[in-house]
């Protein structure tokens, strides 16, 4: 059960955030998790990543902690984590889960629809074998296959190299109904979610069963704007060289500009990692 004295959450992406360039946390960050352990703050995922992914994660880590899995299509909670039922969750494996999204099946079929009307092709993970995965991605195969487990969000290449074909697909993704969200490796499309959503909702949760407490959150590319929004305190953590968003460089003043919160500035955190460089978070 969540400690009812808690002041502070952190809310986290994970690549480039929490680990980077591996599946495997650096010591650094491992330092970092040891730290929020002695204070008793509680570490929440919420990436791109599937459920499976972060389970596996978590487990290595030896968390127990909510997570948010596919770009805030769904939110994770552990069985009897709040003192109180979750009006919307169902139970399974374990935990409790809040659905956001619709269903990736529906979201497949949204993104060819969008694919054929704008006459740009895409590769997704849908078309792809656990092998194909892997070699595209570099994830060894058990990685691969838990990153395929989607239920909700759908990463995808475009196959077309004309100069347009982003902007004629992204106005065919909005008539069918979906958000098309920048990450690193992949564009990804999900229907009526973001990682804010989620992360408020996490948020209402923790301050029915604790008080007033505050959400400090870690983001570094563009679909992690919502969640930065939704925190007290959003850090973006600094890179050695600047990540590439959709295919376009994002410097650190834009990245500053787009992850504007009302009421709280973005924070630069120095290295790869949410401490490295400070030894601790704030």
């Amino acid at each position: 059960m969540v400690n009812l004295d808690l002041a502070l959450v952190v809310v986290s992406d994970v690549d480039a955030c929490f680990i980077d360039g591996s599946r495997y946390p650096a010591l650094e960050t491992v330092r970092v998790l040891d730290a929020l352990r002695e204070h008793g703050v509680p570490l929440v995922f919420c990436s791109s990543k599937t459920r499976a992914e972060l389970e596996d994660l978590q487990a290595q880590l030896d968390l127990d902690e909510p997570f948010v899995a596919e770009n805030g299509g769904v939110l994770c909670i552990p069985q009897d984590y709040f003192p109180f039922d979750i009006p919307g969750a169902s139970t399974g494996g374990g935990r409790l889960t809040v659905a956001f999204a619709r269903p990736r099946a529906e979201v497949v079929a949204r993104l060819r629809e969008a694919s054929a009307a704008a006459g740009v092709g895409v590769r997704a993970f849908s078309d792809m074998t656990e092998s194909e995965t892997s070699a595209d991605t570099g994830l060894p195969l058990d990685a691969a296959r838990l990153a395929m487990a989607r239920e909700y969000d759908e990463p995808f290449r475009i196959t077309d190299s004309d100069a347009d074909a982003p902007e004629r697909l992204r106005r065919a993704l909005a008539v069918t109904g979906l958000q098309l969200v920048a990450g690193g490796r992949y564009q990804h499309v999900v229907a009526d979610a973001d990682k804010g959503r989620a992360t408020a909702m996490l948020r209402r949760l923790y301050r029915k069963a604790c008080g007033p407490l505050t959400l400090v959150g870690l983001g570094d590319a563009l679909n992690d704007v919502p969640l930065l929004r939704s925190v007290d305190i959003p850090f973006v953590p600094q890179r050695r060289a600047a990540p590439a968003i959709g295919g376009h460089p994002v410097r650190g003043q834009e990245r500053r500009r787009a992850c504007h919160a009302p009421g709280a500035r973005p924070r630069p955190v120095g290295g790869s990692h949410p401490a490295a460089g400070t030894g601790r978070l704030a």
